[in-house]
């Protein structure tokens, strides 16, 4: 049985540091080293993760998706990104670009996850029903936030998983959609890796599929 996962790739079909990829043609690599570095073929496990931390990783302007096949090693980074050893385009995979919005609400969601503190959770709440979307009230969280920062380990993961939310949500304020994006994607690194630091791995899919629907109960799946 096939197995498949999801790359970003410029229109002409080259990758981060300018790699040609063919349809249908196999890559291998060595599965040597990090997995940021050349003995990973990277790609992501779902389509939508994809364009959500596509702004901390290779930054793709004007990305195309494609779904491709995939074997050999494989090595994942927090249920952020994945590498494998074996890879090849399969098809071109349509897929709605999140807007500036749907990235806050990625990156408030992520931290509100990890994140219990009051103030924050009723900022996060105002931001999602539109109440409050104003760049004071989310430099007054992310200010709270950064402080909090200063312990170690879990907690101080998941005060910059909503410190960077809060970031985010005041980029999109003064319409600094890229640098919102980029917070938005910083934030869900911080809560992959506090969520580690619990000692488990949260569902980012739910979280990212919660932020493209219209809901605005926010998915608080733990504390």
């Amino acid at each position: 049985m096939p197995q498949y996962a999801y790359k970003l790739l410029n229109p002409d079909l080259t990758s981060y540091g300018c790699c040609q990829w063919t349809v249908g043609e196999w890559k291998e690599t060595s599965g040597e080293g990090e997995l940021c570095g050349p003995g990973w073929l990277h790609a992501y496990q779902s389509p939508t993760i994809a364009h959500f931390l596509n702004a901390i990783h290779a930054n793709i302007v004007n990305a195309v998706m494609y779904r491709v096949e995939v074997d050999g090693e494989k090595m994942a980074d927090h249920n952020l990104k994945v590498g494998y050893t074996r890879m090849r385009l399969d098809q071109e995979w349509p897929m709605p670009v999140p807007t500036t919005e749907q990235r806050v609400r990625f990156a408030i969601a992520c931290a509100a996850s990890v994140y219990a503190a009051p103030t924050f959770l009723e900022w996060a709440g105002s931001w999602v029903k539109n109440i409050d979307r104003s760049c004071a009230a989310a430099a007054t969280v992310a200010a709270a936030a950064w402080a909090a920062d200063a312990s170690a380990g879990a907690a101080a993961r998941a005060a910059d998983a909503s410190a960077w939310a809060a970031e985010a949500a005041a980029r999109a304020a003064r319409d600094e959609d890229a640098r919102a994006a980029e917070a938005a994607a910083v934030a869900a690194r911080a809560w992959a890796y506090g969520s580690v630091y619990n000692g488990h791995v949260l569902d980012l899919e739910s979280i990212a599929q919660w932020a493209m629907s219209d809901s605005v109960t926010l998915p608080v799946t733990d504390k």
